[in-house]
């Protein structure tokens, strides 16, 4: 697919709210590193460890349900990379493979450790495209990966709404990851 074949639809995010995370929805703990990911729009389903884990141990889950498919990916990260290193680290890569120009997004920050990527692949039918960045604790990165078909006009807010809700947390502490090199110093 290049360039040519795929039309972007920018979304509307005019009445899109942030909710906080919730027990609701699906929610997903690694124990290393340490890291919990809640999006509390989105279906309960269980993950199974990614098929390629054992050649790139930085695939670490892939689930599907209700039309979504998830993944969850924990590559390593330099000394003092924040979330937001994280993040600018992969958009680029993530944009070229679809073909996406970065005023085709929606790239927002709904809390201090997570940011959303969102997009529209204009084939048929379209597919919703979410990202969900943020930084472990320790040395990793971590990336949520949802996308899913639809066909419905209202599929777009909704997609907004629901990778919008999406949090990265750390569990041992019950609060919103830092991501500024300050708070991580010893």
């Amino acid at each position: 697919m290049n360039a040519k074949s795929v039309a972007i639809t920018l979304l509307v995010l005019v009445a899109v709210t942030p909710s906080a995370a919730a027990a609701e929805g699906f929610s997903d703990t690694l124990a290393d590193p340490s890291i919990q990911i809640d999006i509390p729009k989105l279906l309960p389903m269980d993950l199974a460890i990614h098929p390629l884990n054992s050649s790139k141990p930085h695939l670490r889950q892939l689930g599907t349900g209700g039309g979504y498919t998830v993944s969850v990916i924990v590559p390593t990260a330099d000394p003092g990379m924040t979330a937001e290193h994280c993040m600018r680290s992969r958009v680029p890569a993530i944009l070229k493979s679809f073909g996406v120009g970065s005023d085709q997004v929606i790239l927002k920050r709904p809390d201090e450790n997570t940011y959303a990527l969102i997009f529209i692949l204009k084939v048929s039918p379209p597919q919703m495209q979410g990202y969900l960045f943020g930084k472990a604790e320790t040395d990793h990165c971590v990336e949520v990966h949802i996308s899913q078909f639809r066909q419905d006009r209202n599929a777009a807010l909704s997609f907004a709404e629901m990778m919008l809700s999406g949090r990265i947390t750390s569990p041992a502490s019950n609060r919103a990851l830092q991501g500024t090199p300050q708070e991580r110093r010893p």
